[in-house]
């Protein structure tokens, strides 16, 4: 069943670190051995760049307090200036982690609004609030944005998606998007398509 197999991307990420993850795990013994599994199989894919060491709280209260530990069974994930801490560890919390720790620039992902798009905020039944927490969890940054702001509102964003656009795009707003494009921009659109109509929405 794998269940005892890291991902492949796993195995991508911890192989190719250039630089040194030091993970610090407090907890007491028994948490300690549970977790020790995974955490010296990932040193022992790339032992020059992942250093692992296992704390007491309650033998070393001191380092503890220092490193802002509040739980016991959290991991300390530190690379350069960047620290992380990661409750309960698994192999899907520590990955998304270092992902997050090792992106130098999190990517922005811009959400366009204004045409009954579907709210990604929204966790009714339209909505699509748990594909922006999985985004987010893999070091994205989601945000919403209004084309009638300009071209000016797309300046930080890595790509843009429309959700389940449903109203007419205004002409000045579809030359923003095609400038947009033009330039090397990237764009998810989800549409939807109206079975009896069988076309797209009005300025689409």
């Amino acid at each position: 069943s794998k269940s005892h197999t890291l991902s492949d991307q796993t195995l991508k990420v911890i192989k190719g670190l250039s630089r040194t993850v030091h993970a610090v795990h407090f907890a007491k013994f028994q948490q300690r051995e549970a977790a020790r599994a995974l955490l010296d199989e990932l040193k022992g894919l790339n032992p020059k760049h992942f250093e692992v060491e296992y704390i007491d709280p309650d033998k070393e209260p001191a380092r503890a307090k220092a490193a802002g530990i509040k739980k016991y069974n959290t991991l300390q994930l530190t690379i350069d200036n960047r620290e992380s801490k990661v409750e309960e560890p698994d192999e899907e919390k520590v990955l998304n982690s270092l992902m997050k720790m090792l992106k130098e620039k999190a990517p922005t992902l811009c959400v366009v609004t204004g045409h009954g798009e579907h709210p990604f905020n929204g966790q009714e039944a339209d909505g699509m609030k748990a594909v922006k927490d999985a985004l987010e969890v893999q070091a994205y940054i989601v945000k919403d944005i209004s084309l009638l702001e300009g071209a000016n509102a797309l300046k930080d964003c890595t790509a843009l998606v429309l959700p389940g656009v449903n109203k007419a795009i205004f002409p000045q707003e579809l030359k923003i998007l095609k400038d947009y494009l033009a330039n090397g921009g990237r764009m998810v659109l989800a549409y939807n398509l109206d079975p009896k109509a069988g076309q797209f929405p009005a300025g689409i």
